[in-house]
């Protein structure tokens, strides 16, 4: 192998008057003047001019058209970003149960969402900022924008939650009804599974939507006791069991709870209505300001808190009928433990110690309890 050096950029980019040029025909070896020659050979026009020609290569390598369709990439994955941004400013309000509160767009303040996406622009994310101020026709905020985010958000956690009740085929249903601000009668619908870990899982789905689930899989349902619901005949409950035999029909725990406390209530009415509802402030302070009225608030508020206990756990998703009917049993037992005589004596004393600490007028004869039947 020859021991030669040639010019990259006149080989490549020069013309034919480079033949004379060592550097460009048949290479350069005189290495002792190596340095001399190089300097030489870059003060040449041919050379600046080939090694211009090169730049320009290296410069221009990508088409005008290129470029353009880089550029308008680059932009298009800021845009991206910057929705994606939004949208997961949108799930958070929506997890947290936030009001958007939209306003006019020239009021000062102009809502929850808006001022929060203005906030988090300005002060931490400046290429929010200038999406949201530049694209003032396509910035995604605006109510009609958020309401249809909203609702593609919605239906693909509806999508999942059925995806997920058809891979573990079984499942039951609590549905109720009650009616919005405009009377208007909304049916909520919800889905009750276990999933391949034996856990417990349950959704709300919507109000009153075809989900789609097969009604063979379907081996319970929860309703309150109305006869629409439950009837033996024309009931929802008895029309579902003639397509799904094996789905039970349970009347609501909760509402059954809320019926029995309400019946008992009303055993009291007689005590309660002594007292003058509609009575001039003065007479109705001189009312409440009696034993009567400290025994009985006293005796109600030992009343609820038994039962409000099996409320809550009865609200609780990984509750089973076991232990619902075990709850249920224990607080039976307890509130049949305020007939004695013990608990009695127990709220007198309390009551008494409060009476005369507010300066109420005591009780001459301890009242006794009546036996229970």
């Amino acid at each position: 192998e020859e021991d030669l050096v040639f010019c990259f950029s006149c080989c490549v980019y020069g013309s034919g008057q480079l033949k004379s040029d060592n550097f460009f025909s048949i290479g350069f070896n005189n290495w002792k003047k190596a340095i001399e020659k190089f300097r030489e050979h870059q003060k040449t026009s041919y050379y600046e001019a080939s090694y211009m020609k090169w730049l320009r290569k290296e410069t221009l390598q990508e088409s005008v058209l290129t470029q353009v369709n880089k550029q308008h990439k680059s932009e298009v994955e800021k845009n991206r970003e910057n929705l994606t941004k939004i949208i997961k400013t949108i799930i958070f309000f929506g997890k947290q149960g936030l009001a958007f509160h939209f306003e006019s767009k020239d009021s000062n303040n102009k809502g929850n969402f808006r001022e929060f996406i203005s906030f988090i622009s300005i002060n931490f994310d400046h290429e929010l900022n200038s999406f949201v101020s530049r694209n003032l026709n396509a910035n995604y905020l605006s109510a009609d924008i958020q309401n249809e985010i909203l609702q593609f958000l919605g239906s693909s956690i509806r999508s999942q939650i059925i995806d997920n009740v058809k891979e573990n085929l079984f499942y039951s249903i609590v549905v109720d009804g009650t009616s919005d601000i405009t009377t208007q009668e909304q049916i909520s619908f919800c889905v009750r599974y276990c999933n391949s870990l034996l856990e417990i899982k349950e959704h709300f789905i919507g109000f009153f939507q075809d989900s789609n689930l097969n009604i063979n899989f379907l081996t319970g349902q929860c309703y309150d006791g109305a006869a629409n619901m439950s009837g033996e005949y024309k009931g929802l409950s008895s029309r579902i069991k003639e397509d799904s035999p094996s789905a039970i029909y349970v009347h609501c725990y909760a509402h059954r709870l809320n019926l029995a406390l309400q019946e008992s209530c009303e055993s009291l009415k007689e005590e309660i209505d002594k007292i003058d509802r509609d009575c001039l402030a003065n007479t109705l302070c001189i009312s409440i300001r009696t034993f009567d009225f400290i025994f009985y608030t006293e005796i109600l508020t030992y009343f609820f808190k038994i039962p409000n206990i099996l409320s809550l756990e009865i609200q609780n998703i990984n509750l089973d009928y076991s232990n619902m009917k075990e709850l249920a049993d224990s607080t039976v037992e307890k509130l049949n433990g305020l007939k004695s005589q013990e608990f009695y004596d127990q709220i007198w004393e309390v009551c008494l110690k409060k009476s005369s600490s507010l300066g109420v007028e005591l009780p001459s004869i301890q009242r006794l309890i009546k036996k229970p039947k």
